[in-house]
């Protein structure tokens, strides 16, 4: 059975345009902060959405099946939310942001525009990342830490609590000589 629940009573009105071939859902979301707007759910066997009390969407958003967004949540538009991903609440997804499958985000998180978090990443509470940022597969960052904009983690890296990256640095890696098999801690 593919069931959407929506929790709370503050929950957009969600309207079923239409099913896809695809087992995509089509919903037309009236929420107190834009006018009607379409929003695509994708649907799996036997897989849920959750949505928790407060939350909006832009248009043109999507969301995968099994994933679970926290309450008061703002989804810009065109942002993309993958398969068996949670949402913590509070975070904020600003516009053509994307967050991929299986990840984890912090409550009060914020994703900056076109900023990208990919597969099994996981983000700490209150995490900032910046304009054009993207957070590579497999990374772990504590809570309070802050990507700047156009700077990209590499597979596999670990960043602790409190870190602000500076802007200057290309990337960081996992793999590079100075931090192999090292975590970037807290000041």
């Amino acid at each position: 059975m593919i069931a959407l629940n929506l929790e709370g009573k503050e929950t957009p009105f969600l309207k079923v345009l239409k099913v896809t071939k695809k087992e995509k859902l089509v919903l037309q979301v009236k929420n107190p902060f834009e006018a009607t707007t379409d929003m695509v759910i994708a649907l799996g066997k036997d897989k849920r959405i959750f949505i928790g009390a407060g939350s909006y969407f832009g248009r043109g958003c999507s969301i995968g099946a099994g994933a679970t967004i926290g309450e008061g949540c703002q989804l810009a538009q065109d942002t993309k939310v993958g398969f068996d991903t949670v949402i913590g609440d509070g975070v904020k997804l600003d516009r053509r942001s994307k967050v991929y499958s299986k990840c984890e985000i912090g409550k009060d998180s914020h994703l900056f525009r076109t900023s990208a978090v990919f597969y099994k990443s996981i983000l700490g509470e209150r995490v900032e990342v910046r304009k054009n940022a993207l957070v590579a597969a497999n990374c772990n960052l504590g809570n309070d830490v802050v990507i700047p904009a156009q700077k990209k983690l590499d597979q596999d890296t670990i960043i602790g609590d409190r870190i602000q990256l500076k802007s200057y640095s290309a990337s960081i890696s996992a793999s590079h000589p100075s931090s192999a098999g090292k975590l970037i801690s807290s000041i």
